[in-house]
């Protein structure tokens, strides 16, 4: 009997961090395993970040995908306020999201 497979649920996404004031503009985000691996192993993250505009509102989307063995991702970004999506994939595909607080690029 072959058991069901499905995608991964969503990692906990535990902090995002802001950059060093006067480095690279950057941004950190840090998470965990996810609860449920939709039966199969996960083979790596895809990481989101969404630039959050003064109304609250998104803007521009940049995206990176990390192999399984990562757990944060420090990005370069324009400045600005960011919160981070973390996708855990399988071989079924890219999972839910796990969403950050806001970090800002600094």
């Amino acid at each position: 009997m072959r058991v069901p497979t499905s995608v991964p649920g969503a990692p906990p996404v535990i902090k995002a961090l802001s950059g060093t004031r006067g480095g690279p503009l950057t941004a950190k985000v840090v998470w965990g395993d996810p609860a449920y691996t939709g039966g199969l192993r996960v083979v790596g993250y895809k990481v989101i970040a969404v630039k959050v505009l003064r109304n609250g509102t998104s803007g521009k989307r940049s995206a990176q995908t990390v192999g399984a063995g990562h757990r944060s991702l420090k990005v370069r970004l324009p400045g600005g306020k960011y919160r981070f999506l973390v996708r855990a994939v399988n071989d079924q595909g890219a999972g839910a999201a796990g969403r950050s607080p806001v970090a800002v690029a600094r």
